[in-house]
């Protein structure tokens, strides 16, 4: 399918894709897993994250043994060490070439797995990017192991679904709230402790706010778009996306949402091309 009006589509390729959602992995890996350095407090006996605690939330987890198995883990050198490989497999996964080689994808692997570790042990102050990070991750690992054509398309692919399920799950949920609907929910993020900003709390309090609040809920409800194949729209979804990303990342704080959905979006340009 072709426009005549359209300007002609970027060849790009699914190992360029591929190689860009990598090294987007491999950096959001390592900045995680530095934030993930400053709750080690918590993890203290007694503390919020404490593992005589968290083991209890479950059958399985109350019999695994409170010191032995990685998750029981303290807040000592070998959080430390866990924080400081996951770090290190993160820069390894970064390719120095033009394609994304068997080295990268042990490293995505590594992050993938580590990371499903550090959500087991951190019941809490997660949010959607440890997940993408850790599914993407080992989706993509794979794909390069596998190292076939149709292995690298399918991925691209599974990554395009992933983040389109993952904008239309959070633009529905935002639709279906009130408090997002009539505009005042960005206002009250703004108030907390975790993801508010006393530079910008008082900008956003009033009329700005509410227009923020109701804008990001058809922005994200416009990711589907991409799927009609028209370069134009997905160029401008994609733009403004980036751009929300990294407002969000200057105003709230959310450092690791960036780099996570900003590097899937060469998969997402290159499906979008076959619609084309």
């Amino acid at each position: 399918m072709s426009y005549s009006f359209y300007p002609s589509p970027m060849p790009f390729g699914p190992d360029t894709a591929i190689g860009l959602t990598s090294a987007g992995l491999g950096y959001a890996a390592v900045v995680s897993s530095l934030e993930f350095t400053r709750v080690r407090p918590l993890l203290t006996p007694g503390g919020l994250l404490d593992w005589e605690v968290l083991r209890t939330r479950t059958r399985t987890s109350l019999k695994l043994p409170p010191r032995v198995w990685a998750p029981g883990i303290g807040p000592g050198a070998a959080w430390l060490v866990l924080c400081g490989g996951r770090a290190l497999a993160g820069v390894a996964a970064v390719p120095v070439t033009d394609r994304v080689s068997t080295v990268n994808a042990v490293a995505l692997l590594v992050v993938g797995l580590m990371t499903l570790i550090m959500m087991y042990r951190l019941m809490f102050g997660l949010d959607g990017s440890d997940q993408l990070i850790a599914i993407l991750s080992l989706a993509c690992g794979a794909s390069v192991f596998v190292n076939t054509t149709a292995s690298r398309e399918a991925f691209c692919w599974f990554a395009t679904l992933m983040v389109s399920v993952s904008y239309t799950t959070a633009g529905l949920t935002k639709l279906l709230s009130p408090t997002w609907r009539q505009g005042k929910a960005f206002g009250l993020i703004m108030q907390t402790e975790v993801y508010g900003n006393p530079r910008f709390s008082g900008l956003l309090d009033g009329r700005l706010g509410r227009l923020v609040s109701r804008a990001i809920i058809p922005l994200e409800l416009s990711f589907v778009a991409v799927f009609m194949g028209w370069p134009m729209v997905t160029a401008a979804i994609l733009t403004s996306l980036a751009l929300f990303h990294v407002a969000s990342s200057i105003v709230m704080g959310l450092n690791c949402f960036l780099p996570t959905y900003i590097c899937t979006y060469g998969c997402v340009w290159w499906c979008s091309q076959q619609l084309w």
